[in-house]
């Protein structure tokens, strides 16, 4: 395909024959003799060369993974990246922050525990010339009364019941002052109730204050202080209780009580307003009165099973005059 190359000593050129089809010059014929003119098919041979290394230099440098990938944005996935490490912040801020919430609860929880717990342990044991400060009755403090702080977890069930009867025994009072009112304005003119509603008031004036201070305190201080003679006093004054209400609840004219006789009065005058309170002022006496026999015969149950006798209420009455006594001489 090449022509014959003649050499001559005139000229230090070389000059090329082509007998069919022009030659291309090669890489290493320039390298050869670099001072023979390039001829326009071998520069065109030669940048033919050199552009199909540059596409495929291109091409292969588009190829990864052995497929095919489009021009990517550097900064749109510096982007990315960045936004999906401050999601993860925020995940792991907000769960940080739900954690540190429990526990602020939980710690908050248990110095309550703890502040409740040391309120008890200074009521139970307290310090020389601590007095809590009085908070019943509520409308008019006269006494401390803490039935969940002085009594007994075991015991605190009993004395709450106890002052439930006591609660009862002042609404029924109350309520007994309103019947006898009613039958003292509805009443035929040859029955004359005034006593009733009289003795009602006093009733409610006596009977409920002496029954908290001789028979509900008491117990209440003998639930706490595990005294027999304190559970003695409870005894005898709450029979007492016992026996007023049985009388209340017969209700004879005349006697303060809108019980059973005037309920029977009340009926046989056909007086519906007197028989609908005479009725609930009867049902609320006999209500109490047993209420009252129940938990009489329980707070002597718990005397017993705690060891306590007559004979011990009697040196603890006897030690406290001695000491009394003594204290009065000095």
């Amino acid at each position: 395909m090449y022509g014959k190359i003649e050499n001559t000593a005139e000229s230090p050129f070389v000059e090329i024959d082509m007998d069919n089809q022009s030659a291309f010059q090669t890489e290493s014929d320039l390298l050869n003799n670099p001072f023979e003119p390039i001829t326009k098919e071998a520069q065109k041979s030669t940048s033919g060369k050199l552009a199909s290394n540059e596409s495929f230099g291109n091409f292969s440098g588009m190829v990864q993974g052995g497929g095919m990938v489009s021009d990517v944005n550097p900064s749109s996935d510096l982007l990315r990246k960045k936004e999906r490490e401050l999601a993860e912040m925020e995940m792991n801020l907000k769960a940080q922050a739900r954690v540190l919430e429990e526990e602020r609860l939980e710690l908050q929880q248990e110095s309550e525990r703890l502040r409740q717990q040391a309120n008890n342990v200074n009521l139970a044991n307290p310090p020389a010339g601590f007095r809590p400060a009085k908070n019943f009755p509520p409308f008019y403090p006269m006494i401390y009364h803490n039935i969940s702080a002085e009594i007994g977890v075991a015991d605190q069930k009993a004395v709450l019941m106890l002052f439930k009867l006591w609660l009862g025994v002042s609404a029924t009072l109350l309520f007994n002052v309103i019947s006898c009112l009613l039958l003292m304005i509805i009443s035929p003119k040859n029955f004359s109730p005034a006593s009733d509603f009289i003795w009602s008031i006093i009733y409610v004036i006596t009977i409920i204050p002496s029954s908290f201070f001789l028979w509900y305190r008491p117990v209440y201080n003998a639930y706490m202080k595990d005294s027999a003679l304190l559970y003695f006093i409870f005894f005898v004054f709450n029979s007492f209780n016992v026996l007023y209400f049985f009388y209340m609840c017969v209700g004879f004219s005349g006697s303060g009580s809108a019980g059973l006789i005037n309920l029977i009065i009340s009926a046989s005058n056909a007086n519906v307003i007197n028989i609908v309170f005479c009725s609930i002022t009867t049902a609320s006496l006999f209500a109490v009165l047993f209420f009252n026999i129940i938990l009489l015969k329980k707070t002597h149950s718990h005397y017993k099973t705690r060891g306590h006798s007559f004979r011990d209420a009697k040196n603890q009455a006897y030690v406290g005059f001695a000491s009394r006594a003594v204290a009065s001489q000095n």
